[in-house]
């Protein structure tokens, strides 16, 4: 089925639209933490939009904030965690908006030019000749502009390496030449060579080494010792770790942050929720998205936790977020082996967010609320009050120290209650 390249906006199914595209084909495979979505059609949907497939398959990586790949081999492309067929085609539908229609006049008819020593990419349309910059501000972007510069690396290696190609046939072609103004025929010089080279060799000893001459009459010696063949190895290893470093560093440069993923993330299930997804397909999804992002099992309930409260604004506010979605966070605690522990957790993170930190006066708010629904015991609370954090960053450590006044709040009830027992005696 084919239906037409409008992006988000227009009519899919006009008949007299001109410029088509193969409808997405989503399928799922495999289960638990190897859980992936396949794109069959991958390659023709981007045929049709005139684009690259490895920059329409790393478009779903950046906004659904999970890892995708082009298999060429099975000319398929891969995103990890479960997705719908539906939820992919709207964001095909983006990445035309974004990337294909010229925002003049609304035509795929446009080509990407790629300025990667400005840092830009521009929309250079075909239909009415506008020239616009594509939004700079999309993480595929920076995709692209990495992947301009590696071809143009490539390129001038392999211009390089036909220079010195054609000067070395040129040199044989000297060579040739000499030879038929009347130097001694290739070929016997060669015999020549190789005789005198097997009159010269030696055996070869563990001592002695091996002795080798070349066709210039150079003579090599290669040391079979044991601390030669033993300096040999280590200067072998070093070159190999050199090269796993490498390696290492630019598969950092081209991964997100974890805060960062956990962020789209949230994002995203803050969008599904405002749809209507109900409490089971909230728990379902969350655990798509921890095993897509790679995050942590525990960060489930923070995604959870960040989805909820994130666009609260005041204590009231939070209050009535924390007791609407009691069920829901007694269930992702449910799913962790020390759910309360997590929980507390969750809200010290939450208040290390750049846009909640004027707000953290409020972290003693929160445990309470949590303690009155009965989701925290003060047992919960004075264990964790006790521990110390095991982290670099003094930011957890300052929030938590605002809930001393809980701790005195706790202390004083339970005063209370001790002298109401003596005086019950």
């Amino acid at each position: 089925m084919s239906i037409n390249i409008v992006g988000s906006k227009g009519d899919k199914k006009d008949p007299a639209f001109r410029y088509k595209m193969p409808a997405l084909m989503g399928k799922v495979e495999g289960r638990g933490n190897g859980i992936k979505t396949v794109i069959v059609n991958a390659a023709d949907i981007a045929m049709s939009l005139h684009r690259p497939t490895t920059h329409f398959t790393k478009f779903f990586g950046c906004e659904l904030g999970a890892q995708s790949k082009y298999d060429v081999k099975h000319d398929k492309a891969i995103v990890n965690g479960s997705h719908e067929t539906r939820d992919m085609q709207q964001l095909v539908d983006r990445y035309c908006d974004l990337f294909v229609l010229c925002p003049g006049c609304n035509l795929p008819e446009t080509s990407l030019k790629i300025k990667s020593s400005k840092k830009e990419i521009w929309h250079v349309c075909k239909a009415c000749g506008a020239k616009s910059m594509v939004d700079m501000t999309h993480k595929l972007c920076t995709f692209i502009l990495k992947e301009a510069k590696a071809k143009k690396a490539r390129k001038k290696k392999d211009k390089n390496k036909d220079k010195t190609k054609k000067k070395k046939k040129s040199k044989k072609g000297d060579a040739a030449a000499g030879e038929e103004e009347g130097s001694a025929p290739k070929e016997e010089k060669k015999k020549s060579r190789s005789k005198k080279s097997k009159s010269k060799k030696k055996e070869v000893t563990e001592e002695d080494g091996m002795k080798n001459e070349d066709e210039n009459g150079i003579t090599w010696y290669t040391d079979f010792s044991d601390d030669a063949v033993k300096t040999r190895k280590v200067a072998e290893m070093a070159k190999l770790a050199a090269k796993e470093r490498e390696a290492t560093d630019a598969d950092l440069d081209q991964t997100q942050e974890p805060e960062e993923i956990l962020a789209e993330q949230v994002g995203r299930l803050k969008r599904g929720m405002a749809g209507g997804w109900s409490d089971t397909k909230v728990k379902v999804e969350v655990i798509n998205l921890q095993m897509a992002g790679g995050l942590e099992k525990w960060e489930r309930l923070r995604i959870v936790f960040n989805a909820v409260l994130g666009d609260e604004k005041g204590p009231a506010d939070f209050v009535a977020a924390i007791e609407k979605n009691k069920a829901l966070f007694a269930s992702m605690m449910e799913q962790l082996k020390n759910g309360p522990a997590h929980l507390l957790m969750c809200i010290l993170h939450f208040f290390t967010l750049p846009e909640k930190e004027a707000l953290s006066a409020l972290v003693a708010v929160f445990i309470q609320t949590f303690y009155d629904i009965e989701l925290l015991t003060e047992a919960h609370i004075r264990k964790w009050w006790g521990d110390t954090l095991d982290d670099k960053d003094c930011a957890l450590m300052s929030i938590k120290a605002k809930t001393q006044p809980l701790i005195d709040w706790l202390d004083e009830s339970d005063s209370e209650e001790e002298e109401e027992e003596g005086e019950d005696e």
